[in-house]
């Protein structure tokens, strides 16, 4: 299946394909956007203002999208799958001054935009909870783990799953990782398990609920334990910390 790197234009598209992905997602649907069968069409606008920051925050982060092909014509058509790559490093490199306020450019216009065009499904108290469950977790990328490729998304429109839209989403970033020589990883919901497994993801190395009790800010907030999977392409992972391991 044909992806590519996505381009500013794609970004409504993908905002769409997400919105619809993500619709009944215990996390992103149920948990962050409660009010959704209220105002359906709002998810959208949390996926636009999402994707707009995450296309300027560079170096390090990838937006990757596929797209159909019209038989015929052999051009391109409409993006059927979106997903969210980050490259993470030891020692992360300098974003740079254009980076940094291009960023702030981006978030004070997400802002500004919100006021008059607000997204009335979602619950901001519960979209702050998924940053504060990070640091019960986050060990497990240390070591030779810590250069390392992170699918942090992927979302296929309904309407073109079981494609393998989503696998090739997928392939893209183990390409990356490969060329480095250094691991991939996810944190899957309990139901894609399987299909990450199936794309290459060989280790599990806990759930997002193991450490911190109900300290644990997703465990707290009653999500289900999400699977932490790695990919280390044969090489045995080496230096790993424990949790609360300086």
């Amino acid at each position: 299946m044909p992806v590519r790197l996505a381009v500013w234009s794609d970004l409504p598209r993908a905002a769409a394909v997400l919105a619809a992905a993500f619709q009944d997602d215990d996390i992103f649907g149920r948990f962050i956007h409660p009010r959704r069968q209220e105002f359906p069409a709002d998810m959208y606008l949390y996926w636009l203002r999402f994707l707009r920051e995450a296309y300027v925050t560079k170096p390090g982060e990838f937006l990757v999208v596929s797209y159909s092909v019209d038989a015929k014509s052999g051009r391109e058509g409409d993006i059927t799958g979106v997903a969210h790559w980050i490259r993470n490093y030891e020692t992360p490199p300098s974003t740079g001054w254009l980076s940094h306020i291009s960023l702030k450019a981006i978030e004070t216009y997400n802002k500004a935009e919100d006021l008059v065009w607000r997204n009335r499904a979602i619950d901001k108290a519960n979209d702050a909870v998924l940053p504060q469950g990070n640091p019960f977790f986050m060990h497990h990328w240390s070591g030779s783990r810590a250069d390392s490729w992170l699918l942090s998304l992927l979302g296929v429109d309904p309407q073109s799953g079981k494609q393998g839209f989503g696998r090739a989403l997928v392939q893209w970033g183990f390409e990356e990782s490969k060329k480095e020589s250094v691991p991939c990883s996810v944190i899957s919901v309990p139901e894609q398990e399987r299909f990450y497994r199936h794309c290459g993801f060989d280790t599990v190395v806990g759930t997002t609920h193991d450490e911190g009790g109900d300290e644990n800010a997703w465990k707290a907030a009653g999500l289900e334990p999400s699977p932490i999977m790695f990919c280390d392409h044969g090489v045995e992972p080496t230096g790993i910390k424990s949790y609360g391991e300086e």
